[in-house]
């Protein structure tokens, strides 16, 4: 239970002033101390101020086969003291925020700190700190300091004690959907665009669990719903994000019961990371078999040659050139993706709705599989929009698609036609989709079996359109118009084909009719061998769901209508 502050408790307690009266003055940091006091914490940040009076000495340790001596690192531990958890609250925050003022603070917070000899940890050098971080080069320690008593005294007046303040340089560096990454994009390199696209904050981006359990898909649209401006929320498949949880059961937003949501699983960030360690290592040798000769010509050839060796060519110091910003921009990227290997630093939000898995009442033949996440708006570079990067194609002039809504569109449409999608699994793919839908029968444990219409996507340029980990990616024509979200492919049990027309029928969207009629799809009439769509030997297809159905149901199940953000 968080402390319940008062007045009365802003007022410092007698036990408050023993604790002043007892400690001794802190003291301002030499520059080995500024430098090496944070050393282990990412980018090693330099010490500002500190209230803590004990002297500190770098410690050393003998480190390798050669004993060579290297300096403890300092690391972060989970605060676990349930006095200091149940004593925090909101107003000691807003209290250490007016007492920070005009500081170009950027976060704070109260942690575990210890320092550790390679792999283990010195636990008897742990320490319970509230660490706050400032602009780099804002603050210098006369000012720092006094901050930092203020913080300790405002602690000290909610009754937390021995816990001191230490101010280092740092800034709030938004990872998940990763800003830091597209903050590298650029289309020098569309290969490597292409390996971190899974990571990106345009669709098609990924959504795992939090916790350490298996299950991966994409977040196809973003979305807002009624009235609501500030809230905006990732569309997805609800067997994505379900947990295992019971068909019959729905969610609806709880503050009792948060299940949050990471972009990218452990196992899909280290297989981005091993294709990178792969570009890189290749990069890297290329690098040395280019630099040796061109140094040894500046370093010692040019000034005494008695072997005639003849000098680099300005293509080659070019080529060197090239391949130096090749590497450095590469290990760029593989930075920031080690700096995002902790779950915690991925989270972009929590689950907000999704209904029972169920055949829908309103549209007969549709399964209800969609979910919505409520994203962390803070996470991304810019407020979560609806662009798909397309990269360098040939085909596009622009390498952004907007996306739109239309639900006149697909019905407009008559014949195959050609879509796309872009899911965390497979990236960018082509294909067409048929106007023939086909029926996916769903056995069931405890009664009848179900059955769904399903669009039919056959791929156009390889032999899939989407695998395991694209469900919830949006299927977008040309022209950016979103038609449907992934669902799923035909691994697994054979599709069963019915309501496509004889080649006589009168009407090419019978199929439509059957369904607007509210004909299942068990009812319908077999598909005549001679209408089923070919599909060649080792083709993977893909099913999907129409958008207006998903939309539709989003309405009727939140009560709000959903459109774009």
């Amino acid at each position: 239970m968080s402390h319940d502050s008062s007045s009365e408790d802003l007022k410092p307690k007698v036990t408050d002033i023993l604790h002043l009266d007892v400690d001794t003055d802190p003291y301002k940091p030499d520059p080995e101390e500024t430098k090496d006091y944070f050393h282990g914490f990412s980018d090693s940040p330099r010490l500002v101020a500190r209230t803590g009076h004990d002297r500190w000495t770098k410690t050393l340790y003998a480190y390798g086969w050669n004993e060579t001596l290297v300096q403890h690192e300092k690391c972060y531990m989970d605060l676990e003291d349930p006095e200091i958890i149940g004593k925090w609250c909101k107003d000691l925050s807003m209290s250490i925020i007016e007492a920070l003022g005009h500081c170009e603070w950027a976060y704070f917070f109260p942690i575990r700190t210890c320092l550790r000899e390679d792999q283990r940890l010195q636990r008897s050098t742990e320490a319970t700190i509230l660490l706050v971080a400032v602009k780099p080069a804002s603050l210098e320690w006369e000012d720092g300091i006094k901050f930092a008593l203020s913080c300790r005294d405002i602690m000290r007046k909610f009754m937390i004690f021995d816990v001191e303040v230490e101010i280092m340089e740092g800034q709030y560096t938004q990872h998940a959907a990763s800003t830091q990454l597209e903050a590298l994009l650029g289309p020098t390199y569309p290969k490597t665009t292409k390996i971190i696209q899974p990571l990106l904050s345009h669709p098609g981006y990924s959504i795992a669990y939090l916790e350490d359990r298996p299950g991966e898909g994409t977040v196809g649209l973003h979305i807002k719903l009624g009235a609501d401006e500030s809230t905006v929320y990732g569309l997805t498949c609800r067997h994505v994000v379900c947990g295992g949880r019971a068909k019959h059961e729905s969610y609806k937003p709880s503050a009792d019961d948060r299940r949050y949501h990471i972009s990218g699983s452990q196992g899909r960030l280290g297989e981005l990371q091993s294709k990178l360690d792969h570009l890189l290592g290749g990069a890297r040798l290329d690098l040395v078999r280019l630099q040796d000769p061109i140094e040894k010509w500046d370093n010692w050839y040019q000034y005494d040659n008695p072997k005639n060796i003849s000098p680099p060519t300005e293509k080659g110091r070019l080529d060197l050139q090239r391949l130096q910003e090749f590497v450095d921009y590469h290990t760029s990227v593989a930075q920031v993706l080690k700096d995002i290997e902790d779950r915690k630093e991925r989270r972009i939000g929590h689950l907000a709705y999704y209904p029972g898995f169920s055949i829908s009442a309103r549209q007969p033949g549709y399964l209800r599989d969609w979910a919505l996440v409520e994203l962390d708006v803070q996470k991304f570079t810019l407020p979560p929009a609806n662009t798909i990067f397309l990269g360098s194609l040939a085909r596009y002039s622009n390498p952004n698609l907007e996306l739109e809504l239309d639900p006149e569109r697909p019905e407009r449409m008559v014949g195959p036609r050609s879509v796309l999608k872009i899911g965390q699994k497979t990236g960018l793919t082509r294909g067409i989709l048929s106007s023939i839908e086909a029926v996916v029968r769903r056995p069931c444990k405890d009664g009848p079996a179900e059955y769904s219409w399903e669009m039919l996507i056959v791929p156009e340029e390889s032999s899939y359109f989407s695998q395991a980990g694209d469900s919830g990616s949006a299927v977008v024509d040309n022209l950016g118009c979103v038609v449907a979200i992934v669902t799923a492919s035909n691994k697994g049990d054979p599709i069963q084909w019915r309501g496509v027309p004889d080649k006589g029928s009168s009407s090419p969207l019978c199929v439509r009719d059957l369904k607007d009629q509210g004909v299942a799809p068990q009812d319908a009439d077999e598909t005549p061998a001679s209408e089923i769509v070919n599909i060649p030997r080792g083709t993977d297809v893909t099913f999907a769901t129409p958008i207006q159905w998903v939309l539709d149901d989003i309405e009727d199940f939140t009560g709000q209508k959903p459109r774009l953000a």
